[in-house]
């Protein structure tokens, strides 16, 4: 994960780090420094995140429905993983980024992340689905002559699976889920019901990306206005190719932190921003083009 600078402590930069200008922050700054640098951190891992899941997706479009059901199994499984890593990211993301109180900080689960599991039938199920393919269950079918599909009956009745408890709690309401929505036929459409998780999931990555500007905007105007106050912290004696770097050092810890304030995330953010709306349009479209089809997919 590419989400922090390093700099290597070469023995003659050794020699010449007191030439670097070490601001000697209060709590207060600190505290945004840090929160500034964790932010960032953490986006650059949900953008990460969010492009396995674009890869992901890419790859079941080319191979549905006559590549090798091989690839397609292990890119579902990739995508399904991805989905959720990259909303428990953002749950947590969105959890460290307001403070207790701030309405924000529960707001987003009741309009997005909570709603999308309880509304949408494709997302809840292939949520539940990506529990079971972490327990050694393969999750798409192929038919003989058919177009792939999900085989409840076959992920149910893996005879070398054991249910715990819990799983098997969670299994019998998955089958029920799916005989109600199939009038008992316990297969589900591979491309609509993938299609369908994809729009959820574009959806909240796309409103997580324009929820959390305001927060991001907020921790870098703080960094701006820290730099502006003290214009001297970005400049380093003898090292012009440190010039715009924050040096700082956290209480107790004997590593040199730095950022470099030049590089405004919000470009970045912006088109992640941009990219995640067109995709969920995409998507949106092509949902509606596939159930126009009444062809089986």
């Amino acid at each position: 994960m590419d989400s922090m600078k390093k700099i290597v402590v070469t023995e003659d930069l050794n020699n010449t780090i007191e030439d670097l200008t070490i601001i000697s922050a209060s709590a207060n700054e600190l505290s945004l420094l840090t929160s500034y640098v964790e932010l960032t951190r953490h986006l650059k891992e949900i953008y990460q995140w969010y492009e396995i899941i674009n890869y992901n997706l890419d790859m079941i479009k080319e191979l549905y429905p006559d590549g090798n059901i091989t690839a397609l199994n292990s890119h579902t499984i990739s995508l399904l993983s991805a989905g959720k890593n990259a909303i428990d990211s953002i749950e947590l993301c969105i959890a460290n980024s307001f403070k207790d109180g701030d309405k924000r900080k529960t707001a987003f689960a009741t309009d997005y992340t909570t709603k999308e599991y309880d509304d949408n039938f494709s997302y809840r199920f292939l949520s539940r689905l990506r529990n079971f393919t972490q327990h050694g269950h393969i999750p798409v079918s192929h038919p003989l002559g058919e177009a792939p599909c999900f085989d409840i009956t076959q992920i149910y009745d893996t005879p070398h699976y054991s249910f715990n408890k819990t799983l098997q709690k969670e299994a019998m309401q998955l089958v029920a889920d799916v005989a109600e929505k199939c009038n008992d036929s316990l297969t589900l459409s591979y491309r609509d019901t993938v299609c369908s998780y994809s729009c959820s999931l574009y959806k909240i990555i796309n409103a997580f990306f324009e929820n959390i500007k305001q927060a991001l905007n907020e921790k870098y105007d703080g960094c701006i206005n820290a730099v502006s106050l003290s214009p001297e912290i970005i400049h380093h004696n003898n090292h012009p190719e440190f010039d715009g770097f924050i040096f700082y050092q956290i209480e107790n810890e004997t590593e040199l932190h730095c950022f470099n304030i030049n590089d405004d995330p919000r470009v970045e953010h912006e088109r992640q921003t941009i990219d995640s709306a067109e995709r969920y349009e995409n998507e949106q479209h092509s949902l509606e083009e596939y159930r126009k089809t009444m062809i089986p997919l």
